[in-house]
């Protein structure tokens, strides 16, 4: 493999790259900012466009009806961005252009912005923010990308923003050499804005300086225009780096025919992809290569790493949705799970089958073997805002507001409810049984002045240590109102007896009284 890393380097010194940062800034007046094209006027009204005379690259708002203005304002304000902006210079994120509205929402087919005059095979960084200091929701601005695909979106939050800003990397224009930048807002918010937009060359194309020979769609080193593959039985260059154009890839090789050695790197520049190759050449035209690759995916976030003599392989991949590892010792089935055997031999037991948990609801569900909770002797606890909230300890007991539940349910706070229910083990019925023993109210009175309670009532000094039970204190004081009835109706005879007796007491003092 070291026969790669000399016309490697060798590449790196002769291909000239040139760094290039465009910068734009956006205003309703003219602002002139150093090192920055000012994109000045009302994109709503007319169409804006500034060029940068060294490097040719371009920025347009396009048409009028790609933005969507704040009626009597427009689309473009001066000094309503923060004054004191770090993401980029503070005289450029102090001003903007903005969309307004919610049909100002992402459309496809509608972008705010495009950049032309890109090399279409070069990697681009884009950098853009957005930042507003008035009372408008701009929580957040959304801002998107599309060349060669669509890079998605980022979202920067506009209001009283500094320092935060969308990034975008390894971006690739279309084949125009074009990119479209797209401001939108989202739901829930009024706005989007634009201060400042940076386009960078983070990957120029390789261009060729002295040393290099370029035939057809090869380039080779030492003179040689024999291309790799085509070679014969004859004629072998010591030394050759093969640069293929042909194919959306990169191939550095080298061939020694001292050892009839052949090592290869492979670059694949639209995928991010690297390849090693090694292999030695077994008869006069044929190649048995040896292959050790590892390819990192880009349209598909993926990593592959493989060996290979050129008929068994082995492998290793793991992307977005799976992973797939050689040397199984039997086939996995749905839902299994990866482990090893004794032996170390990989192998796949029998999982649970949708152990994943979904937000949206779960089917299907075996509480004894899928729940959410602990395996050992520590507690589960729920959070919110970064704060526990609720916490079942080991023994079950649940607490709500206390980290040490003394019960099977422990708050420690204001309940509220519009029904609670309590199930005693035993009410009080039995005080109207004609066996109760009813205590006569002396026994009462001499209860009360000794213990300052009523008898079979807790005291005030067991609920403040012991809490109240509301089953027992309510089956209690029921208990109280049944005697209280007892007693007032045995009062009630007495006082039905004293009414008769009362009754024959007139009538006698009547009779006496008429005798006279």
């Amino acid at each position: 493999m070291s026969r790669i890393l000399l016309p490697l380097l060798l590449l790196i010194g002769r291909f000239g790259l040139m760094a290039q940062t465009v910068r734009f800034n956006f205003s309703a007046a003219s602002v002139s900012v150093p090192g920055w094209i000012n994109m000045s006027g009302d994109p709503s009204l007319g169409v804006v466009s500034a060029t940068d005379p060294t490097t040719g690259i371009s920025l347009t708002s396009i048409a009028t009806a790609n933005w969507i203005p704040l009626s009597g304002t427009g689309c473009a304000y001066n000094g309503t961005g923060m004054s004191n902006g770090t993401f980029f210079p503070a005289a450029v994120m102090v001003n903007h252009w903005f969309q307004y509205g919610p049909t100002a929402v992402f459309n496809p087919s509608v972008p705010q912005l495009k950049i032309s005059g890109l090399n279409p095979n070069a990697i681009y960084s884009i950098r853009m923010t957005g930042s507003n200091s008035t009372s408008f929701n701009l929580n957040p601005s959304r801002f998107t990308v599309a060349g060669r695909i669509d890079y998605g979106y980022s979202d920067v939050n506009s209001n009283a923003n500094t320092y935060s800003g969308a990034i975008f990397n390894n971006i690739t224009p279309d084949s125009s050499g074009a990119l479209s930048i797209y401001i939108n807002t989202v739901s829930g918010t009024e706005a989007a804005d634009i201060c400042g937009l940076q386009v960078t060359l983070a990957n120029p194309p390789l261009t060729f300086s002295d040393g290099l020979t370029r035939t057809g769609n090869n380039v080779v080193f030492g003179g040689s225009t024999q291309k790799v593959g085509s070679f014969t039985s004859t004629s072998y260059p010591r030394l050759m780096t093969n640069f293929s154009w042909a194919s959306p890839n990169m191939m550095l090789q080298t061939m020694d025919t001292t050892d009839s050695h052949d090592d290869e790197l492979h670059l694949y520049p639209e995928a991010f992809q690297v390849g090693l190759y090694s292999g030695s050449l077994t008869s006069p035209n044929t190649l048995h290569r040896t292959y050790y690759g590892m390819f990192c995916g880009n349209y598909q976030p993926s990593i592959s790493m493989f060996a290979s003599d050129g008929t068994n392989s082995q492998s290793l991949a793991l992307n977005q949705y799976d992973i797939t590892l050689p040397m199984f010792a039997n086939t996995p089935t749905l839902d299994s799970l990866l482990t090893t055997d004794h032996s170390g031999n990989l192998i796949f037991v029998p999982g649970v089958a949708h152990s994943g948990w979904s937000l949206g609801g779960n089917a299907g569900i075996n509480p004894s073997s899928q729940y959410i909770g602990t395996t050992d002797a520590q507690p589960l606890a729920f959070h919110t805002n970064g704060l526990e909230r609720l916490r079942v300890d080991t023994s079950g007991n649940v607490g709500i507001g206390t980290l040490t539940p003394q019960s099977r349910l422990a708050v420690n706070g204001t309940v509220t409810a519009k029904v609670v229910k309590v199930t005693p083990t035993g009410w009080s019925d039995y005080v109207f049984d004609s066996s109760y023993h009813l205590a006569p109210l002396t026994e009462v009175d001499r209860y009360i002045r000794i213990h300052k309670h009523l008898p079979d009532i807790v005291s005030a000094a067991q609920v403040r240590q012991q809490g109240l039970d509301l089953g027992e204190s309510q089956a209690a004081q029921l208990k109280k109102i049944e005697e209280l009835t007892l007693y007032v109706i045995e009062l009630n005879k007495k006082v039905a007896v004293l009414a008769k007796e009362n009754r024959q007491l007139v009538k006698m003092i009547s009779r006496a009284i008429k005798t006279k």
